[in-house]
């Protein structure tokens, strides 16, 4: 099993994923999967958060972002 299929669908964890307005603060652009359905909470500071080959190019962090993590793993190419 993958670091990937292990935290898939945990609690708390979120992944990055490509939506109409890349922005942090848009659920649209949080799934609970890598490259799931957009629609998950924004992370909060609690969250671990994941960037990876599925995940928009490039993300802004348009709010004061929280999360108890940020990793940037799989081939993520964004800023």
């Amino acid at each position: 099993m993958t670091d990937r299929q292990y935290l898939e669908g945990s609690q708390g964890t979120y992944f990055n994923i490509p939506g109409a307005v890349a922005s942090w603060s848009s659920p649209g652009n949080w799934a609970y999967t890598s490259g799931g359905v957009g629609g998950a909470p924004v992370p909060i500071a609690t969250d671990a958060t994941y960037f990876d080959d599925n995940s928009a190019a490039t993300c802004t962090v348009d709010v004061a972002a929280n999360a108890g993590s940020v990793t940037m793993v799989g081939g993520y190419t964004g800023t």
